[in-house]
């Protein structure tokens, strides 16, 4: 069952996040983005057997297949907001200070996005 793992690290990367949103420190804000890596990269292991399955595993027609098709659509989301997520703040793993974005520079947009990711 790898998708326990993706779902752990997102879920670690929006607490941290909110952490670091609350009281600013530093190292939540680290625990974020290393869980927001280790969320992506389990997501995109977890998915090649679950297409598979999908794919060859549950016959065509069924409402078992149409369930599957959204929940991999819905997982697919996810892992695009969380390396969007990653993307936003590549350079940014010591400060949130020399954020280059019309934004507000703080973790606003990761919580967002992570919280998006989550629900989805």
């Amino acid at each position: 069952m790898l998708i326990a793992f993706p779902v752990t690290f997102y879920t670690t990367t929006l607490i941290a996040f909110i952490v670091y949103a609350i009281n600013g420190e530093m190292s939540a804000w680290q625990i974020g983005l290393r869980a927001n890596v280790a969320g992506a990269v389990t997501a995109f292991v977890a998915a090649i057997p679950g297409f598979i399955d999908w794919a060859r595993g549950i016959p065509s027609g069924t409402q078992a297949k149409t369930t599957g098709r959204t929940h991999m659509i819905l997982n697919l989301i996810s892992l695009v907001l969380f390396v969007l997520n990653l993307i936003v703040y590549r350079d940014h793993w010591h400060s949130l200070y020399a954020l280059d974005l019309v934004l507000v520079p703080n973790p606003t947009i990761a919580i967002v996005l992570s919280a998006i990711g989550v629900l989805c």
